[in-house]
């Protein structure tokens, strides 16, 4: 009823863009209708549809959501798509020899299932009452989601949350509003109820348009309707709750039973049948001739969520215990639910009952559902006779939820911890794990305050810990710039006054240090550091192989900043490889972040834009917000020198937009390093110089110690071909009082390029000479390159033409190998201007791109757009974009429009 323009609207949205539309509105307003109205349209057009419903009954139990949808007995399937959706269902609910051990694996595998299905006819995924599905299902529907645009999978999501489903907050939202006036009569006029026109007044001025409530009002025009004086459209759910509760006094007492069952998670006929007997289900027999519920396909379904509710919060405590324990009898194939109503029946510490939903938060856990995992455990703590137990059953809860991105509610937890434990190593871990998960988020600096709160305990109680949380805080003080005066005292401290550690834990304590010691003086490189980053070995490999890849880690980020940089890659490449085989790679995500900075630096940029990719993935399968940003900042990196620096400038500009100020110093400096070459790749000198400058105060400090003296030779380059040279002087002076002398060869590199650039006359010379002629230059080669490029344009402007063209030409050839093209375009036109004709291309061919890239570039040749493409190979416009970007400089084109020649030069 007056829905028309709204369903025209999803459905177009259905049908185009990313393919997911998310609609939000309170209850009884027609969400549900609404998802109906387009089920029907998509099967009318031949469409597969599968449906998950959130029910809160179900939302401790891990994947209910995600397993009712993969079961598509309605769909007429092919045998192998049939099997591998049994297969995904065995591992979803973790029988047999198949559980969820990787959730991104998980996720990717279900989002292949759902591409491969449309291949036959487009597939429409709808949730409903999203606000109640369990997390792990949510976690991996809303990811799937966010990966299929360009296919020919669209998902529908309804949820009572008026800022819409959580990972979806980049997709279009809808929000259905109320009727209005003329819509409600004409409602209430189509339900065939004589009404008398003051008891329709009163209706639709206590409905405000709420459909289901007008409907529920004009059924029960007997109870009590008088006008509420309140125009508060959040009232409606109450009162429509008061409705159908109007209709349950009339109903038997065994209806009402039969009710109760399975408003407490009894949906299914035969789990009703075992606790009624065969001839129960009969009992619900006038609830449904009042349409209060229906049975179809076995299953009792309410006919509006708020029945169910209603019944449920209106039984008494006594009813719903007798109505989970009859329950927990009647599940003895599902221990999961077993326990959980068990639990539900408990109104006392149970040592048993505890120790099965403990039992059932580790299974939880193995299958990657952290969210009930912790729900389960949290509630195997309220039911423990022991204290200790009960703590330590807590702290389990919290170390599962770090791994969920519900940072609110950890906290909460945290906090409750420590206020009724006296056990200071209790508290200690508490505040250590509410700090470690907010370091995961945007709250970088609350993260680090909460830390340094937790190590004072940390130092009597448990050292290994507190070494652990001065690794996080140390990390927390390099990525905002701020603290490390405060981390190094308490560094001090411990390395006084931390008892020493057995076994391996020495070694891990002195990969932890390192870390440490070089995140708080990146610049600094102690010879004794340098030496053990570079010559320390490996653990003994019986170890558990989460402390061979954590020292691994340490040792590569801190190479990473020492500059290091082979060092580095090999550390760093193999902790990562460590983690991806062990289970529950926690910290993985760091690692990749390092990784990918390595990777860059090394001007391995396909390789970088790989791992952000997967870093992107792994912070979105994790709820990992603050990582996912780092993904897409290193992505929009890459995008800036070898993609599209529109695109680029696009990406970093959001990220921006979504950091809070002077929140995350290194990734807000980082994204602006982005703006600047994405403009200079465009083009663009002055705004690539006002880019430049930004990463630096109006008296030449930095907005980040590290990372903007990493572009200082960048910023004095681009600056001076912008024709500002002054502008810059007293940021590079500032920063040769900084480093000047120093033990690192790349930021000596750097500086000496950055004088080159501004010194006048002859006294430029040794500068360029230094920058370019060092034996370990080559480490870097981008920066090198640049190096070669500013030496040679020097040279031809001091009218020393052939010196100039071999520094020209070596540039023009490292940009190409890098696949640079802007600059290297740069350097051409500077080869140009020093006398050498424009060097002839050499024939591209097709033998060096993959079978994928090859498949792109041939369609791409044809004139498809990246969503054309895309539609063809079941693949997202980004990764279509991705593989060209790759492909471009193996085949030493810089744009699509000349693929057509390139591939077929006949034009035929």
């Amino acid at each position: 009823m007056g829905r028309s323009e709204l369903l025209d609207e999803i459905w177009r949205l259905l049908r185009e863009g990313p393919r997911v539309v998310c609609i939000t509105g309170e209850p009884g307003v027609g969400k549900s209708s609404v998802l109906g109205e387009v089920a029907a349209r998509a099967r009318a057009d031949s469409w597969s549809v599968l449906a998950a419903r959130g029910r809160p009954s179900e939302r401790s139990l891990s994947y209910a959501g995600a397993v009712d949808l993969l079961r598509t007995d309605e769909l007429e399937l092919d045998p192998g798509l049939r099997s591998r959706a049994e297969e995904l269902v065995e591992t979803l609910v973790g029988r047999g020899d198949e559980r969820v051990t990787d959730a991104l694996s998980l996720r990717l595998d279900i989002a292949a299932w759902l591409r491969d299905l449309a291949g036959r006819a487009p597939v429409l995924v709808l949730v409903d009452d999203q606000q109640w599905l369990d997390d792990s299902s949510w976690s991996v529907l809303s990811f799937v989601a966010n990966r299929l645009a360009g296919s020919r999978v669209s998902f529908l999501v309804a949820t009572r949350d008026a800022a819409g489903a959580e990972g979806l907050e980049d997709l279009p939202a809808l929000a259905i509003a109320p009727l209005d006036l003329d819509g409600s009569m004409t409602l209430l006029e189509g339900l065939g109820i004589r009404l008398d026109p003051v008891v329709r007044t009163v209706i639709v001025e206590r409905a405000q348009g709420n459909p289901l409530a007008l409907r529920e009002f004009a059924r029960t025009t007997g109870s009590s309707l008088t006008p509420s004086g309140s125009s508060d459209p959040l009232d409606v759910p109450p009162r429509v709750e008061a409705a159908f509760a109007a209709e349950l006094p009339g109903l038997p007492p065994s209806t009402r039973a039969a009710l109760l069952l399975a408003a407490a998670g009894a949906s299914d006929i035969g789990v009703l049948e075992r606790v009624l007997g065969v001839d129960g289900v009969g009992d619900l027999e006038p609830a449904e001739a009042v349409g209060l519920v229906s049975v179809v396909d076995g299953h009792v379904r309410f006919r509006h969520p708020l029945v169910r509710s209603t019944i449920y919060t209106r039984a008494s405590a006594r009813e719903r215990v007798r109505a989970h324990r009859d329950l927990a009898d009647a599940y003895v194939d599902d221990p999961a639910r077993r326990v959980w109503h068990r639990a539900g029946a408990s109104l006392r510490a149970d040592e048993g009952i505890a120790g099965e939903l403990m039992a059932t938060a580790f299974d939880a856990r193995d299958r990657g559902a952290h969210s009930e995992a912790a729900r389960a455990m949290l509630r195997a703590a309220e039911l423990s006779p022991s204290r200790v137990d009960r703590e330590s059953r807590m702290l389990e809860a919290l170390m599962m939820l770090g791994h969920t991105g519900h940072v609110a509610r950890l906290q909460a937890i945290s906090e409750r911890i420590r206020e009724e434990s006296d056990d200071p190593t209790v508290r200690a871990r508490a505040a250590h794990q509410a700090a470690y998960a907010m370091a995961q988020t945007m709250r970088q600096s609350a993260a680090l305050d909460a830390l340094e709160g937790s190590l004072e305990e940390m130092l009597s109680a448990d050292a290994d810990a507190g070494w652990a949380a001065l690794t996080t805080l140390a990390s927390l003080s390099y990525q905002t710039g701020k603290g490390s005066e405060r981390v190094r005292g308490w560094y001090d401290r411990f390395a006084r006054e931390a008892p020493a550690t057995p076994g391996p834990m020495v070694e891990m304590t002195r990969a932890a240090r390192t870390w440490i010691e070089v995140a708080l003086a990146p610049l600094s490189r102690p010879p004794e550091l340098v030496a053990r980053v570079r010559d320390t070995p490996p653990l003994d490999l019986e170890i558990p192989m989460d402390l061979l890849a954590a020292q691994e880690v340490m040792l590569g980020a801190a190479a990473w900043l020492l500059d290091e940089t082979e060092v580095a890659s090999r550390r760093l490449e193999k902790g990562a490889a460590l983690m991806r085989r062990s289970i529950g790679p926690v910290n993985l995500a760091q690692t990749l972040m390092a990784l990918g900075q390595v990777q860059f630096d090394r001007g391995a940029f396909a390789e970088a834009a790989d791992t952000a990719r997967e870093l992107i993935d792994l912070a979105e399968a994790r709820s990992l917000v603050f990582y996912r940003l780092v993904g897409r900042e290193l992505l929009a990196r890459v995008t800036a020198v070898v993609g599209s620096p529109e695109a680029a400038r696009v990406e970093a500009e959001a990220i921006l937009r979504a950091l809070d100020v002077d929140e995350c110093a290194a990734l807000e400096a980082n994204l602006i390093v982005t703006l600047a070459r994405a403009a200079f790749a465009a083009g663009d000198l002055a705004g690539s110089a006002r880019h430049a400058r930004a990463l630096f105060r109006a008296d030449g400090r930095p907005l980040h110690p590290h990372v903007c003296l990493r572009a200082l030779g960048e910023v004095a380059q681009v600056a001076v071909r912008a024709g500002e040279r002054d502008a810059v002087a007293v940021i590079v002076e500032r920063a040769r009082a900084r480093l000047e002398g120093t033990a690192d060869v790349r930021f000596e590199l750097i500086l000496q390029r950055a004088l080159a650039a501004l010194a006048e006359g002859d006294e430029a010379e040794a500068f360029h000479a230094m920058a370019t002629s060092h034996p370990q230059a080559a480490t870097w080669p981008f920066e090198l390159a640049h190096a070669e490029l500013g030496y040679g344009t020097w040279l031809r402007r001091q009218r020393r033409p052939a010196q100039a063209r071999d520094h020209l030409a070596t540039a023009r050839d490292a940009y190409a190998r890098l696949g640079v093209h802007a600059w290297a375009a740069v350097a051409e036109a500077e080869l140009r201007a020093a006398g050498v004709a424009q060097a002839e291309a050499a024939p591209a061919s097709l033998d060096d791109l993959t079978p994928q890239e090859r498949q792109i570039v041939l369609l791409a040749g044809r004139g498809l757009t990246n969503r054309e493409i895309g539609k063809q190979l079941f693949l997202s416009p980004r990764t279509v974009s991705t593989h060209l970007y790759h492909a471009f400089p193996k085949l030493g084109v810089t744009s699509r429009a000349q693929l057509r020649g390139l591939l077929d030069p006949s034009g035929d």
